[in-house]
């Protein structure tokens, strides 16, 4: 959430701050080392641009102006973008390589937004389904290993009627 300006579905505010006590208990549970760190992303229908707020997880860093238009009233105002990469391992244990661009920095959020439509644009498809979520990847597009396999299931993680992806990022 962004305090009040929240670029997400309505009622998200609500669920995002009865949670925040448990985001940031994972954030110091999930250091791995000193340069990898699993950054847990919540799956957002309502948003056509992700948005992270830690910012050395972006690389290829872009200046730009872009007024984030959620559900308040007053536009979020984004100053810079950039690509993240992460890994996540999938159904079969292998590792993926997931790779997004344009995506939006802002220190204020709570939590990482992926935008799902993003994904949907790159080839993935997104399935939720009570006890059966995940996503699947085409190759070629975002995963990084397997062509010319079957593509990769990625488990999404239900938390509180919330949708969570675990990547681990270089930082």
């Amino acid at each position: 959430t962004f305090d009040d300006h929240v670029p997400t579905l309505e009622g998200l505010d609500l669920a995002m701050n009865a949670s925040t006590s448990t985001s940031a208990s994972h954030e110091n549970d999930t250091r791995l080392d000193e340069e990898a760190r699993v950054i847990h992303w919540l799956l957002d229908t309502g948003a056509n641009e992700s948005i992270t707020n830690v910012p050395g997880i972006l690389d290829r860093i872009k200046r730009r102006r872009i007024h984030l238009q959620g559900i308040s009233e007053k536009p979020v105002i984004i100053d810079k973008t950039g690509t993240i990469t992460g890994s996540v391992r999938d159904t079969n244990g292998i590792d993926q390589k997931i790779s997004l661009d344009d995506v939006c920095y802002s220190e204020k959020s709570h939590m990482n937004l992926l935008a799902t439509s993003s994904l949907v644009n790159e080839g993935a498809i997104i399935h939720l389904e009570q006890g059966n979520c995940y996503l699947q990847l085409s190759h070629g597009a975002d995963a990084s290993h397997g062509m010319g396999r079957a593509a990769s299931v990625i488990p999404i993680e239900e938390e509180n009627g919330l949708y969570i992806v675990r990547l681990e990022h270089l930082v």
